[in-house]
């Protein structure tokens, strides 16, 4: 589906507006990847940062979390389950002594709402010191099930990622098939999504995180939300699951005592949506985020690379909001759109040799080595891959491993007696730095992945297992 354009001052939005949150968050040092702009369900302003484009599917990271919400609705809809079943009754197999008598009144409800009465993400305590091995599904649900909740069930909040893991696992168990499967077999395929890509695992999605959509197949989705749910006269999502989804399930508000650093965080959260101080919204860590104002009719995807997700949003709010309704100019429109066609992200800029022949290894046990403007990544298994990396310029590369590939860009030069590049992972939100002397090599993460420290880590689904080294905290 490709999603209909019109123009700001078309959709009765300033234009200025939107040069005004871009500005703010340049000079907040707010990494963008990609901005979409929609009101009534066209797109009025979009643009990706180079060395970011359209056709990237990128990770949500906990975004993921809405689209496992509705695979659980469509499951409810068809008669499989309701919202208020015990979880322990859908995995009588994996229930036992040592699932305690909270853990037992825990509902679906409760889980698509954050309201397990869990004090702690039960995720945090999943991996086993003891061996290496990745947990399976079995060993997840009963890790979530044999963790006895420490507040109330379905009042205490937390943020839990295993909820969500739970959300996915009944579908699979109920229907037969992922949740990736049941949205491409009855959302997706409507709306023109193909290729959605999932992290799975022992036929269970990972729920809480791990699916790759492109900028506007993120759109199209919320705008099915923002439409009830229906597409050109068909109900794709149950109007149940409609009307509940949003609604502010569980507080999160919190203690006055408490100063409200987040405050976007703390307006009441759904069925795997945050409430916002307008509308609502899915987002993931780094900054990936829908956000829905129905009262305005507008719909705000973005995906990025920060730390200071409220940043972001209180951007929003000062800058783009004042803009609906207010009449704007032919000029600002003009720079707008050559604004938004120019975006990109810093290059480095320095010295090119064409005789540069550098190897070394760096800290992870990686080869580096540097021939003219090629560089070379050499792990420790044997596994090679190259970019070419140039002076002010990015440039594209497909990474490859046995179990899958990655789309990068990177950019590179000599400053001084060092050589310096960056390396975009491009269905990510993440890049990472190169520093290279005739003695050493150093590889960094601006920010670093949450799920992995490594290159291959960020490789796009399908993969055959993932490995659980830290949990997702937005």
């Amino acid at each position: 589906m490709v999603l209909p354009r019109s123009t700001p001052r078309e959709a009765h939005i300033d234009p200025r507006g939107i040069l005004d949150f871009l500005d703010a968050q340049q000079n907040d040092g707010q990494e963008m990847h990609s901005l979409m702009v929609l009101r009534a369900g066209q797109v009025i302003a979009e643009g990706w940062w180079d060395p970011w484009r359209a056709n990237h599917s990128s990770l949500l990271y906990s975004m993921s979390k809405t689209f496992t919400s509705a695979a659980l609705g469509l499951a409810v809809s068809d008669g499989l389950l309701s919202y208020d079943d015990l979880v322990v009754d859908h995995f009588p197999d994996l229930v036992d002594d040592a699932v305690g008598p909270k853990s037992r009144t825990i509902t679906v409800r409760d889980c698509l709402s954050m309201s397990t009465g869990h004090l702690t993400d039960v995720l945090e305590s999943t991996v086993r010191p003891e061996t290496s091995a990745a947990p399976t599904s079995s060993d997840l649900v009963r890790h979530f099930l044999s963790t006895e909740p420490g507040g109330v069930v379905g009042e205490t909040f937390c943020y839990n990622n295993l909820a969500s893991y739970l959300c996915s696992a009944l579908v699979s168990r109920l229907t037969g098939r992922t949740v990736l499967e049941l949205l491409e077999e009855r959302v997706f395929g409507a709306l023109g999504i193909t290729d959605a890509r999932w992290i799975t695992a022992d036929g269970v999605c990972q729920g809480f995180s791990g699916l790759n959509l492109r900028t506007e197949d993120v759109a199209c989705f919320f705008q099915l939300l923002r439409d009830g749910g229906r597409h050109r006269g068909e109900q794709l999502l149950p109007v149940e699951w409609i009307e509940q989804f949003s609604t502010a399930h569980t507080d999160n508000s919190p203690p006055e005592e408490d100063q409200p650093l987040n405050p976007d965080w703390g307006q009441g959260y759904g069925w795997q949506v945050w409430r916002s101080r307008h509308g609502y919204r899915g987002d993931g860590a780094f900054g990936q985020f829908a956000c829905v104002l129905d009262e305005l009719d507008l719909l705000l995807v973005i995906t990025s690379q920060t730390e200071d997700m409220q940043r972001t949003l209180t951007n929003l709010w000062q800058h783009l909001l004042p803009a609906v309704d207010r009449s704007g100019s032919a000029a600002d429109e003009q720079q707008l759109a050559e604004r938004l066609g120019s975006l990109q992200l810093d290059t480095v800029v320095g010295a090119t040799r064409h005789d540069a022949d550098v190897s070394a290894h760096n800290e992870a046990g990686s080869r580096l080595h540097l021939i003219g403007t090629t560089l070379k990544i050499i792990e420790s298994d044997g596994v090679t891959n190259s970019c070419t990396v140039t002076s002010g310029v990015w440039t594209p590369a497909t990474m490859r491993w046995p179990h899958g590939s990655l789309q990068v860009a990177a950019t590179g030069a000599w400053i001084g007696d060092e050589f310096v590049a960056k390396v975009a992972c491009l269905n990510s939100p993440h890049w990472f730095w190169v520093h290279m002397t005739d003695e050493s090599a150093r590889v960094k993460w601006a920010l670093t992945p949450l799920s992995t420290d490594q290159i291959r880590g960020l490789t796009l689904p399908p993969r055959t297992h993932w490995r659980l080294t830290s949990s997702e905290k937005s």
